[in-house]
Parts: C-alpha cells; structure tokens; sequence
C-alpha cells in the first residue's frame, strides 16, 4: 500500500489535472479492493500504439539520355500494437493486432481477461472512441476507468511506444 500512496504521489506534481484523476484512480482502486476481497485487484494502464511502413519509390542513377523503368507499387503496412501495464510490478500484457478499432479492443480485452482469470483488473484508458463504443464487451473481471482529455503524461504505458 505504500508502495501505490508513493506511485499516486510522485504523479501528482505539476500534471494539468493530475491530482483530480489520480483522486478517481485511487478512489476506484479502493472501492474494487472491497468490492472483490478475494481477488487480486491489479490496476493497469492501456494504451495502442500504431507501426508501419510506406513505401515510395525513390531517385536513382541512371546514363544520361535514358528514362529508367522500374516497376514498383506502393506498400502501406501497418500493425498496432495493444498493450497493458501495471507500472508497480512490471506485469505486462500485449498483443499485435491489424487494425486499431473496437473488434480488436474486444480481442485484447477477451486476452487480457483470460491471463488473469481469477484477478480483477482496473483498466486505466484514454479517451479513444473504441474505449467507448456501445458494442464494446468487456469482460467481467475488467473495469475501464478514463484519463482526463489530453493528458497523455497520466498514462505510464506512453513512455514504453519512446
């Protein structure tokens, strides 16, 4: 317990609306302790993060007087990597998926729950529309709490995508 009132203190200092979310955080973790006293409450940070490539083709040296021809196409991949962190322990869960929308949030969510089935885990996002979104299912185990708009330093999983 000291070891979280160190954690929510450290965060406090300096953040736009730190100290008011950190309060609701906190407040949840409380009330899910006593809410689920035989369970493991784990308090996670989530986050997606988008990679990818595009492909376009480039100048190239050729005898003056000719045109070259190469043949190209333009490639656009991209993957997004899903991710939960508990920052007090280290515990860690992520999963790569196609697309970043709310079926795959679903698929995380229904991975995350099933990796820590007899736990229950509060679910720290931001504000995505897929965090929202009326056919997102969320498991039994799992509460989603939000971060205020526009306070990505609240969320410690930021600092894994650097």
């Amino acid at each position: 317990m000291e070891q979280e009132n160190a954690a929510f203190k450290a965060s406090e200092g300096g953040k736009r609306g730190g100290l008011r979310g950190l309060k609701k955080i906190k407040a949840s973790v409380v009330e899910a302790r006593n809410r689920e006293p035989k369970r493991t409450v784990h308090l996670m940070f989530e986050d997606e993060a988008g990679f990818g490539r595009i492909n376009k083709p480039k100048p190239c040296w050729f005898p003056k007087g000719f045109r070259p021809s190469v043949p190209c196409h333009h490639i656009r991949e991209f993957r997004y990597a899903f991710g939960a962190v508990e920052p007090l322990n280290g515990k860690n869960f992520f999963l790569t998926m196609p697309f970043c929308n709310t079926n795959c949030t679903n698929v995380f969510l229904d991975q995350l729950s099933k990796q820590y089935p007899d736990d229950f885990i509060l679910l720290v996002c931001d504000g995505a529309a897929w965090h929202r979104s009326k056919i997102l299912v969320i498991p039994e185990n799992i509460q989603l709490l939000s971060i205020p708009p526009y306070t990505p330093e609240m969320n410690p999983i930021e600092q894994i995508w650097e």
